[in-house]
């Protein structure tokens, strides 16, 4: 599977187009007139939000919660400020993002590597 993520220059606040194997299905942006960043997901097909990411308030290490259309909530944090390590909870399933050097990142699912991704510096 591949997933494409394009950030849409020159727009009022950031607005984002996801495809997922070339296929766009989802929009992502973010609300205008917040005092910390709030994201909202969208299927390409409606206009209800799949989910809402909200930065929270933090010294140093970046935490956001998520919020779905059932109002469940879970919490994705750093884990530490000079490495790129991110934890995130949801109900008994324990999810990490490693930072890897060469912009490559790898996603575990309770100890068991499930994702991995390059991150690429620019494209146009």
């Amino acid at each position: 599977m591949r997933i494409d993520i394009n950030q849409k220059i020159l727009a009022i606040g950031n607005q984002y187009k996801i495809y997922i194997d070339k296929k766009e299905t989802y929009y992502a942006e973010t609300e205008l007139f917040s005092f910390l960043p709030i994201v909202n997901l969208y299927p390409i097909e409606n206009l209800n939000p799949k989910l809402t990411m909200i930065k929270m308030l933090s010294w140093f290490k970046p935490k956001y919660k998520i919020r779905f259309p059932d109002e469940s909530k879970i919490e994705f944090k750093s884990e530490s400020y000079l490495k790129s390590f991110y934890r995130c909870k949801h109900n008994s399933d324990l999810y990490e993002i490693y930072g890897h050097v060469n912009r490559k990142y790898s996603v575990f699912k309770n100890n068991v590597q499930i994702a991995s991704w390059d991150k690429d510096v620019v494209t146009f």
